[in-house]
């Protein structure tokens, strides 16, 4: 199991990257769009393919 949270503390927001290590497959919460590229670096170095993004809540900066 993988857990990392990555944070933005100057706006208060944050996105979650959550993966099965064994299976190599993540799901992504609540990305915005200035966060794509270390969400990608990140899923990367832990060998995790993003296989889902899921909002909790609507937002204009999120990816969707």
């Amino acid at each position: 199991m993988f857990f990392q949270q990555i944070l933005r503390d100057d706006i208060g927001c944050a996105a979650y990257l959550v993966g099965s290590t064994q299976v190599g497959e993540a799901a992504v919460v609540d990305p915005r769009l200035d966060m794509v590229d270390e969400i990608l670096d990140l899923a990367e170095r832990e060998g995790l393919r993003i296989r889902y993004i899921v909002e909790t809540h609507n937002h204009a900066d999120h990816v969707s």
